[in-house]
């Protein structure tokens, strides 16, 4: 009999029941994605969208400021639960990680549970990927835009095709966030950015 090749998946949190070998292999492959200078990979939005669909879960991805995906998360259909950030930054900066993340079935727009993850975990920026009325992949965002007293303020963008979102740049968005943070203005996209 011959030996069977073993296959070692790399951490995936989550909800993993259910799913096979194969499609797990696939999940495992967002890791292998990088952003360079841009706030996503247009390619790693579409297999976000397309992995969950045809799973029926939502996926999230974390993404340092090098471009690399640092966690993969599987959840369930309506939900995620997002696992702690690893490092954060100084007590009023970001935590240095955006979050992608992806409804199945549903639109682009970031709900209250987004949004106050965003405020709790200080991403750099929150994504969620969805599905537009022509039913392709679309993009809804928010920042931290500044604090009212002890509480972070949010500033949600309509949702952007895939292409169109990941031109944003992120060094810019993160440094104008960080700046915004400390007063009380928000971050407007410039034309290129669109």
């Amino acid at each position: 009999m011959p030996e069977r090749e073993t296959v070692t998946i790399r951490e995936i949190d989550g909800n993993l029941v259910g799913l096979r070998r194969s499609v797990l292999e696939e999940i495992e492959g967002l890791y292998e994605f990088h952003t360079a200078d841009q706030v996503a990979d247009a390619e790693l939005i579409q297999t976000m969208y397309e992995l969950s669909c045809r799973i029926g879960r939502e996926l999230a991805v974390y993404i340092d400021r090098a471009g690399q995906v640092v966690q993969v998360s599987v959840g369930e259909a309506q939900t995620i639960d997002l696992p702690p950030v690893k490092e954060t930054r100084r007590e009023d900066g970001l935590c240095g990680v955006r979050c992608l993340h992806t409804h199945p079935s549903g639109a682009a727009g970031l709900s209250s549970i987004d949004l106050s993850a965003l405020r709790s975990i200080r991403f750099d920026l929150m994504a969620a990927i969805g599905v537009d009325d022509k039913g392709e992949a679309s993009v809804g965002f928010a920042v931290l835009s500044g604090r009212d007293k002890n509480t972070f303020k949010t500033t949600e963008y309509e949702a952007l095709d895939a292409q169109s979102f990941s031109s944003i740049a992120t060094r810019e968005l993160v440094a104008k966030v960080e700046r915004d943070i400390k007063t009380t203005g928000g971050y407007e996209l410039n034309e290129e950015e669109t």
